[in-house]
């Protein structure tokens, strides 16, 4: 592959993906909506060690979970609770250049101690949010999110705010997410109709059923209206009719 087509397969991250007054208004109530479904869905978590802090990820790389992290902690910051957007996507982190922000130090360096978490913490990126990126990039990613520094640092975080939104890796990729989800109120799905296909989905759902992680649901991302047309509906409705039946969605 040529360099030139290298470079049109890298997503430019940027603020310019953010939540903000210049957002079209479907785009921006569209989040709104998942927003308040999100809500209703945490507020019937029950058994959850940390109930609101939740993570969310994807099957397959490319399906937008990231810029829907970023999205979604910003319009859950605009009812007035005070949010934190973690990413713990220690392997390909993508906040820091969303919000434009210094990643030197963030989670895995308040992780083993090397930074103290109100020195990691960037305030303010919004109103009302704040965010932790990734940090350095460590040789253990998964070792690190499944210790009990991590487990600490999330109950930590849990009386520190009212939502704790966490960007994680790609179930199918890697296990990272699912190290340390089961103490939270569960994970939140990005699906993107034309990466995800039905055994990825299914994979990844079983991926987390083994792993004692609840599922708090799934979103369609990166489509229209138009792309979820006729020709969807004929392709992916079944996937509907299987998860309702067999998980109750």
């Amino acid at each position: 592959m040529s360099t030139d087509k290298k470079k049109k397969n890298v997503k430019n991250y940027n603020s310019d993906m953010l939540v903000s007054s210049k957002t079209s208004f479907y785009i921006a109530e569209a989040y709104k909506t998942l927003r308040t479904n999100l809500m209703f869905a945490v507020a019937a978590t029950e058994d959850a060690e940390f109930k609101n802090v939740f993570v969310l990820s994807s099957s397959l790389p490319g399906e937008g979970k990231s810029i829907s992290s970023a999205n979604l902690a910003i319009v859950l910051a605009q009812t007035g609770s005070k949010v934190l957007l973690v990413d713990a996507d220690l392997r390909k982190p993508v906040q820091n250049k969303l919000f434009a922000a210094s990643n030197v130090r963030g989670l895995s360096t308040v992780l083993v101690g090397e930074t103290v978490l109100d020195v990691a913490l960037k305030k303010e990126v919004r109103p009302n949010l704040d965010l932790l990126t990734s940090g350095k990039i460590p040789s253990n990613p998964s070792e690190l999110l499944g210790s009990k520094a991590m487990r600490d640092l999330l109950g930590e975080l849990s009386g520190l705010y009212d939502y704790v939104v966490v960007d994680t890796p790609p179930l199918n990729v890697v296990s990272d997410a699912l190290t340390f989800a089961t103490h939270t109120a569960g994970i939140l799905l990005a699906v993107c109709p034309s990466i995800c296909k039905h055994d990825n989905l299914k994979k990844s759902v079983e991926s987390a059923n083994l792993a004692n992680v609840h599922i708090l649901g799934a979103f369609l991302s990166n489509t229209t209206n138009q792309a979820i047309g006729l020709s969807y509906n004929k392709k992916y409705g079944k996937y509907g009719k299987y998860y309702y039946k067999k998980y109750g969605y």
